[in-house]
Order: structure tokens, then sequence, then C-alpha cells
């Protein structure tokens, strides 16, 4: 899953429960929920810095929400720092022990497009709930 798509997952999830421990510990959960949908994965620097600054400009227009919606995106995305440190330390092969990163549980792929298109849906639920609960996006 694209990093983007755990971080808004996450979000939403937080303003929901409306606690940042649930918040982050829920977050983490769907990590998994997510990484067990069948979904594209990018392969390339190109894909990784379009999605970093996708995650980032959520994070920009979340900034000014309550605590528990930024804890809900971090738990959400923290699991995928294993999976930077593997890429820059060890180029791919190094340790991984989240349960969908390790082979613990079935990390599920799905080819370009249909990979792309569940998790642009995924997302847009997750943005649309926000926009519809989060007060300075409700006229």
């Amino acid at each position: 899953m694209y990093v983007s798509t755990h971080f808004v997952t996450g979000a939403a999830i937080g303003k929901m429960v409306g606690n940042n421990w649930i918040a982050f510990i829920l977050g983490i959960l769907s990590h998994i929920i997510l990484d067990i949908i069948p979904h594209h994965d990018y392969r390339g620097k190109k894909g990784a810095f379009l999605d970093t600054l996708i995650t980032g400009a959520m994070a920009l227009w979340l900034f000014s929400s309550p605590s528990y919606v930024f804890w809900g995106a971090i738990g959400a995305t923290i699991p995928d720092l294993e999976v930077i440190i593997s890429y820059v330390f060890f180029k791919k092969k190094g340790p991984r022990f989240f349960p969908t990163h390790s082979g613990k549980f079935t990390h599920r792929a799905w080819k370009w497009p249909g990979g792309f298109v569940i998790q642009v849906g995924i997302m847009l639920g997750a943005v649309l709930f926000l926009l519809r609960t989060i007060p300075r996006f409700v006229g």
C-alpha cells in the first residue's frame, strides 16, 4: 500500500475514535488490514517521491486538526519506516518485523492499474469522511 493511503486512512480512524492512544493503535492495525487487501506497490524512486509529496500535502492539509487525527495517521504509517530503512541501508534485503512485511501475514499484490484503483478508492473514502467531519471544512 502507498504511504499516502495508510496516512489518510489512519487520519480518518483517528477522527472516528477521538482518542490519541486508541487512534495510534488502530492506525497500526489498519496497516495490517490494508496490506492484506490486494494492491499495487510502486517499485521505483519516482513513485516513492510522488507518494511522499502526496503524503506531505495531506499532512499540511490536516496540520491544525485535532491531535487524534495526527496520531491515527502516524500509527498507520509508522510500520513502513522499516521498509524505508531496509531500502536505504540494506538495498531491499534488510530484516523486517511487521507481520505483513515479514511474511507472517500475506502482503497481497495486484498489478497496475487495478491495485492503484483500489487505493484511490480507499483514499477518496477517507478524504470524503474527513471533509465531512472536520469542522473547518464543514460549511
